[in-house]
């Protein structure tokens, strides 16, 4: 049709429409140049150009894409403001496009899940470092869990695997929770005894519920639908890694830094609430003052009272009065 370079930007859109009454142009551009109005009416916009590449046997798509973007960001730092954007978009980068996403909003939904777990953590234990410990537990399980089935299993990464690290952060806090719980009843001032009242109290029905799990799960592994087989492959190894992390990392853990309880009230831990909230401690109260003007001598001349004792004086009256170490929650 004779044209020239450069158009005029008002004849543009006119030898536009002109290409386009021809059935092979239009077959093959027809796609790439996209407009407001109906054919090539309008404002323009979008257009793109259409390449077919020919790459080797051990070049992934992944990287193909990467390749692609960097490429497309060069061409966008050169590029004038009015142009545009240039962007990327293939058929063949389709999975790619789908494994990216699936592990943005994966990694996104694995956080949430663990930010309420940790809250829900608090609210049972109401202790702050029995919930760090679970907490610590429970990730390094869950990571434990995608290196075994990704790489032991050889499974790729999909839905049911995405689903699973978010659901199996709840499944897995289950043990951990019980032998944290056990460990803060346990009343003794040593660490390693309460490890070891901690395993008594809760190995049995731990033990038991992991094999009930497993047993149950394991009728998944006989199914024809491979999806069904993968879940019960990930539910196995998630109740198999729950177990294990529960009764010897985290047991280990809690033998080695576990909070222990206050001398004075075995019932109160260091980390819970209730301690911290009060002070972080109990103290002593020192009645000496009022113990002097009752007695009618002067309070330096009053001992302190140690732990476990107690002083008897006499008074004007002829009574006794027994002063004994007293104390009190500082709240």
């Amino acid at each position: 049709i004779n044209i020239t370079f450069p158009l005029e930007q008002s004849d543009f859109a006119g030898f536009v429409s002109l290409m386009m009454e021809d059935s092979n142009f239009r077959i093959l551009y027809g796609g790439d140049i996209g407009t407001t109005g109906p054919g090539v009416g309008g404002d323009f916009v979008f257009t793109s150009l259409t390449f077919l590449q020919e790459v080797g046997g051990g070049d992934s798509r992944e990287d193909l894409l990467e390749r692609w973007k960097t490429f497309a960001n060069d061409l966008n730092s050169n590029a004038l403001v009015k142009a545009g954007q240039a962007v990327v978009y293939s058929n063949a980068f389709n999975e790619a496009y789908r494994k990216n996403a699936i592990l943005s909003t994966t990694l996104s939904s694995w956080a949430i899940s663990n930010g309420l777990c940790l809250l829900i953590i608090l609210l049972f234990t109401q202790n702050i470092l029995l919930s760090i410990l679970v907490m610590l537990t429970v990730i390094l399980m869950v990571i434990s869990l995608m290196g075994f089935v990704l790489v032991v299993l050889s499974i790729e990464f999909g839905p049911i695997e995405a689903i699973g690290v978010t659901i199996f952060v709840g499944l897995s806090t289950n043990y951990a929770l019980h032998v944290s719980h056990a460990y803060h009843n346990a009343l003794t001032m040593n660490r390693l005894e309460k490890a070891q009242l901690t395993i008594f109290a809760t190995g049995s029905p731990i033990m038991a519920a992991a094999i009930s799990t497993i047993g149950a799960c394991g009728f998944l592994l006989g199914c024809r639908l491979w999806l069904l087989v993968e879940l019960g492959m990930m539910l196995c190894s998630n109740t198999a890694m729950a177990l294990i992390f529960s009764m010897f990392f985290l047991l280990a853990m809690l033998s080695i830094v576990g909070p222990l309880p206050f001398e004075n009230n075995k019932h109160l831990h260091q980390g819970d609430f209730r301690a911290i909230l009060s002070g972080s401690c109990f103290r002593r109260r020192d009645n000496r003052e009022r113990d002097a003007a009752e007695i009618g001598m002067p309070a330096e001349d009053l001992p302190p009272i140690k732990e476990t004792e107690h002083q008897c004086c006499m008074l004007e009256n002829g009574g006794v009065k027994i002063m004994m170490e007293d104390s009190f929650e500082d709240s």
